[in-house]
């Protein structure tokens, strides 16, 4: 069977960050048929972008995931479909520090989102609606972002020496809830 791939090549968007003005985001495009058959590569293309062009030190909190036409339901968020659940595990299983690559410019609710898509989870129903409160099965969501903590932190200590103050950050600002 042939997958069919709809892969966008968007031009990175310069960005002002203050210290480091030629940073880039770089912008990966997941569509429903990368969903529906658990395609991660649109990904793992934009990674292994970076380090062939040598852009792999840079590229530290500078990409961004985008779900595209993947059927909706009014009221649910991006964590709440299996499909996007089963696909960022599934990148997590592969690249188990990808959270090193993922931004949170203009705000931090899309990587919440895909930490989210790997927490253990349940939502409260009252009169068969779902309510905005979610439950944690704190223990195993708990561990998930230790472990992401960890592998993040350990590569990119790996790729730089050092650890970032800016990395630290956006994993404490993503995580906290939950560690």
């Amino acid at each position: 069977m042939k997958l069919l791939t709809r892969n966008e090549e968007l031009e990175p968007m310069q960005l002002n960050l203050g210290e480091k003005p030629d940073k880039y985001l770089h912008h990966t495009t997941v569509y429903y048929d990368h969903l529906k058959y658990g395609d991660i590569t649109p990904f793992i293309k934009l990674i292994n972008s970076l380090k062939n062009n040598g852009d792999i030190n840079n590229s530290r909190c500078s990409c961004t995931i985008n779900f595209r036409k993947y059927p909706k339901e009014d009221g649910k968020k991006e964590f709440d479909y299996d499909l996007i659940r089963n696909w960022v595990q599934k990148l997590y299983e592969r690249i188990p520090h990808f959270f090193y690559y993922l931004t949170e410019i203009d705000t931090l609710e899309p990587t919440r989102n895909i930490f989210l898509s790997m927490a253990s989870i349940q939502f409260y129903q009252v009169n068969g609606q779902k309510v905005e409160n979610i439950v944690f099965f704190e223990e195993e969501t708990r561990q998930i972002a230790l472990d992401i903590y960890k592998t993040t932190i350990a590569y990119e200590k790996k790729i730089h020496g050092a650890n970032s103050r800016e990395l630290k950050e956006t994993l404490e600002r993503v995580l906290r809830p939950f560690l």
